[in-house]
């Protein structure tokens, strides 16, 4: 670890990596922001205890869910009606909550990896973070890494692999980053080359349409011209349109 990078400090920059997360969600859209915010979490971890990994990780959750679920404050006081002192105590901690899910999966990170290929395992166990974060407790699928980059060159893994994947290719260049830069390991460089250039030898579309699209608005279930939608019921289907008699009401 470098000599400035004490815990205290690696927590210092893991919540400031969480608010860098936020913003290459929309509207700020700074998709290059995405490996940076990895790499200032991995920065250093090997050196680390489960313990210190864990409050790196709950620092991380909470400047990230801090600066981007600001939106629950605003549900809780503007639309429930509760008082600014209620709402805020309650939005710190369904901050706080949600950021234990780094926080775990750092501690699991460290108390179950090693230094052999750690940068590979950490990006690992940050998907399966962002994988557990979107169903247990109901979920909270918002602020996934990958979903930062559906506007950048990674795009078209998503096809592929999701928004796990993305988020996978997007913590893998950061950890490779670090190792670049932390030990000059120079093999780093073509797997993140890799990992970014295979992108443009992918296909921009995945699909086709096949065979003809129906006339009109038959397609979009829109009655045909000459028809009129009996709505009192499934079983009655569609009933002839019938002519008004001009004769009528005589």
């Amino acid at each position: 670890m470098p000599a400035f990078l004490s815990p205290a400090v690696g927590c210092l920059l893991a919540a400031a990596a969480g608010i860098l997360t936020t913003f290459t969600a929309s509207p700020f859209e700074l998709w290059w922001l995405g490996p940076v915010a990895a790499g200032l979490v991995y920065l250093g971890i090997h050196t680390l205890t489960p313990g210190q990994a864990a409050l790196r990780g709950w620092s991380y959750g909470l400047g990230l869910f801090g600066s981007g679920a600001s939106w629950v404050y605003v549900s809780i006081h503007d639309y429930g009606y509760t008082g600014v002192p209620l709402a805020l105590l309650l939005t710190v901690l369904f901050v706080a909550g949600l950021a234990l899910f780094p926080a775990v999966t750092l501690w699991l990170y460290r108390r179950l990896t090693g230094p052999r290929l750690a940068w590979l395992s950490f990006a690992g166990a940050w998907v399966l973070g962002e994988w557990l974060r979107t169903w247990l407790f109901t979920g909270f699928p918002w602020l996934l890494l990958g979903t930062s980059q559906v506007d950048s060159p990674l795009a078209p893994w998503a096809p592929v692999g999701g928004v796990y994947l993305l988020s996978l290719i997007t913590a893998l260049t950061g950890s490779l980053g670090v190792e670049l830069l932390r030990r000059r390991w120079w093999a780093a460089l073509p797997i993140a080359a890799a990992l970014w250039l295979v992108p443009l030898a992918l296909p921009a579309q995945w699909t086709s349409p096949a065979g003809e699209a129906a006339a009109g608005g038959a397609a979009a279930g829109q009655p045909r011209p000459g028809h009129q939608v009996d709505r009192r019921g499934p079983a009655r289907g569609r009933q002839p349109l019938q002519r008004a008699d001009p004769r009528a009401g005589r």
